[in-house]
C-alpha cells in the first residue's frame, strides 16, 4: 500500500491522504497534491461577470443559429449528421413515420431512440414521439390503451344512438 507520493506539480513528498483519489489511476490517487490542485483550478476559474457573458453570447448564437443549434444538439445527443437527419426526413417525406402527420411548425420532427440501446428509430411528430414515450415504449401498454380507447368509442356510439 502506498503510504507517501511526489507531487508532480511542486516535487514535494507528501502522505497519500495529501492527494485525492483517482480511480483511473494506476496507484488510485492523482499525481498531484491537493495544494497545487486547488491553485490551479482558482487560477482556472473564470470570473462569474465572464461566465454571464460567454453564456449570453452562446444564447444569442442560439437565437440567431436555430437550425445549427439544432443541428449540433442531434449530432451531440444521436450522432446523426445534418446529411443523415435530411435523409431521414427525405425518406418519410417530411412527415411522422408514425401516424403520417406534418411536423409541428415551431419544433419539427423529433428523433425516435430505443432508450435501451441508444438506437435511433425514426423521425416522429411531437406528439407520437412523447406518446411512445409515455408508454414506456411498451407495445403491450400501447395495444391496451388502443384497446381502451376502441372499447369506450363503441359505448359512446350505443349511447347517442
Amino acid at each position: 500500500m502506498i503510504v507517501e507520493r511526489e507531487c508532480c506539480r511542486c516535487g514535494v513528498v507528501k502522505p497519500i491522504a495529501e492527494f485525492y483519489s483517482a480511480a483511473a489511476e494506476p496507484t488510485g490517487f492523482a499525481h498531484a497534491c491537493k495544494t497545487c490542485e486547488k491553485a490551479r483550478k482558482s487560477t482556472q476559474r473564470k470570473a462569474p461577470e465572464q461566465r454571464r457573458r460567454e453564456t449570453k453570447n452562446r444564447n444569442e448564437w442560439g437565437r440567431r443559429n436555430p437550425a445549427k443549434r439544432r443541428a449540433a444538439r442531434v449530432r451531440q445527443k444521436y450522432g446523426l449528421t445534418a446529411s443523415a437527419f435530411a435523409a431521414m426526413v427525405a425518406a418519410h417525406g417530411g412527415h411522422c413515420a408514425c401516424c403520417g402527420g406534418d411536423p409541428h411548425a415551431r419544433f419539427g420532427l423529433a428523433v425516435d431512440h430505443d432508450h435501451e440501446t441508444g438506437t435511433v428509430r425514426a423521425l416522429l411528430c411531437i406528439k407520437c414521439n412523447a406518446g411512445l414515450g409515455f408508454f414506456d415504449d411498451s407495445p403491450e401498454r400501447l395495444e391496451l390503451a388502443a384497446a381502451y380507447l376502441r372499447r369506450f368509442k363503441l359505448a359512446t356510439v350505443a349511447v347517442s344512438l
